[in-house]
């Protein structure tokens, strides 16, 4: 059985399983299911790199080894790098972001990326495309409509997250697992609630249903302006604010 097989009886067994949480597999199962799978599927990547570069150096972490005969490309940092129009990017052509994903497994996606993405080429073939951690995405480096939903719908809500995290000395996401995953989700839940507590406030609210789009929408300075408590608007103009320049510790995207 092949490697994309396994995924795919994987994820139908947690959806026969009741894994599903609103239509998509809550954080801790995907983890848990890409925590066994990504090993093999490493394995399954270098082995079909020697195959095509006649056993020569795999990947190394920090330096790129290209396989352009099969327009197999990899940036310094070893992750996919795909190649049209003329120019490289971060994600295949005509790929998109999940849609009505919610902020629990995004947070996941923004840290892990999709290493299991598959799509249908022009003459119908399915084909592997592994896709980086999304917070390593730079804007240059997406399709226009790409970046549009990268820095309108993703990046804000997460960015404020990652506030916590570099006020954190005790969370060390350096090497990922499901524990310290969850711990920052928890930890960048908080920071959002500090700087927005209106949120939690709203009448009727019912924020484990939103979107991506709708939390960056709600914790925008407009919003804020619009909507925010008291504390939240003395907030906006203090040190630490995601509008305000800070330093950061993380890789920025641009």
């Amino acid at each position: 059985m092949s490697q994309t097989e396994d995924i795919k009886n994987t994820v139908r067994e947690a959806i026969a399983a009741n894994d599903v949480q609103s239509g998509l597999l809550t954080l801790p199962v995907l983890l848990e299911k890409l925590d066994a799978q990504q090993h093999l599927l490493a394995r399954m990547v270098e082995s079909k790199l020697r195959e095509h570069l006649g056993n020569r150096t795999g990947i190394t972490h920090g330096m790129r080894t290209d396989d352009a005969s099969n327009n197999i490309f990899f940036d310094i940092d070893g992750f996919r790098v795909y190649k049209y129009d003329g120019k490289e990017y971060d994600v295949p052509k005509n790929w998109d972001f999940p849609s009505k994903v919610k902020r629990q497994v995004g947070w996941s996606l923004w840290h892990i990326g999709s290493p299991c993405c598959q799509m249908v080429d022009e003459t119908g073939t399915l084909f592997d495309c592994p896709i980086k951690p999304y917070r390593l995405f730079k804007t240059t480096r997406l399709p226009p409509k790409v970046a549009r939903k990268f820095k309108m719908d993703w990046r804000p809500i997460f960015d404020l997250m990652e506030g916590a995290l570099m006020e954190s000395a005790n969370m060390d996401m350096s090497v990922l697992t499901i524990e310290n995953l969850m711990q920052s989700f928890d930890l960048g839940t908080q920071h959002v609630r500090s700087q927005a507590e209106y949120i939690w406030e709203l009448p009727n609210r019912r924020i484990d249903t939103w979107s991506i789009a709708q939390w960056s929408k709600m914790i925008k300075y407009s919003s804020i302006v619009r909507y925010g408590t008291d504390s939240d608007k003395e907030k906006l103009n203090a040190p630490g604010y995601r509008n305000n320049p800070r330093p950061r510790q993380r890789q920025r995207v641009e």
